[in-house]
């Protein structure tokens, strides 16, 4: 992707700002998207084990 797609689509490179807002990003991000993996999954193998 980085060899072809990127390049195809011109956008451009810049440098990643690590700032507050970006650690409670990617901290909200885990948190919701992670959790309710872990959620679903976990129901999905209780109710299978059963």
């Amino acid at each position: 992707m980085n060899y072809v797609v990127v390049p195809l689509s011109l956008a451009a490179r810049g440098a990643i700002v690590w700032n507050t807002n970006t650690f409670l990003n990617i901290g909200a991000h885990l948190f919701c998207v992670g959790f309710s993996i872990v959620y679903r999954t976990h129901q999905a193998y209780k109710t299978q084990l059963r």
